[in-house]
């Protein structure tokens, strides 16, 4: 099993986002990031359609599109989503999803 972390939030002095490794390791990321068995899928598309100055709909959207690559070309990654927007409103959980495919 693999296990990741990335911790996002905002201070007095902006936003900040950071990968804790699972061995203590924090990594200050600049832009996104992306941790786990899948994340080589997220970071693809992040990479891909990442721009500087994104809106914070096309943000949410480029989210959900890079979590959706790694929950569909691996099957470690889980299937579900939660996600979370930080403001300087604050930080507000937007959408819980429970992608499971469990036959009843």
């Amino acid at each position: 099993m693999e296990i990741g972390f990335v911790l996002g939030g905002r201070d007095s002095e902006g936003y900040g986002l950071y990968n804790i490794g699972p061995d203590g390791s924090v990594t200050d990321e600049a832009d996104f990031t992306s941790d786990g068995s899948g994340s080589v899928f997220a970071l693809g598309v992040l990479e891909t359609l990442y721009k500087k100055d994104m809106t914070l709909e096309e943000g949410k959207k480029l989210a959900i599109k890079s979590l959706n690559a790694a929950l569909q070309r691996d099957s470690a990654s889980g299937s579900g989503i939660d996600m979370w927007t930080i403001t300087k409103e604050g930080a507000k959980k937007i959408m819980t999803r429970d992608l499971s495919t469990k036959l009843e």
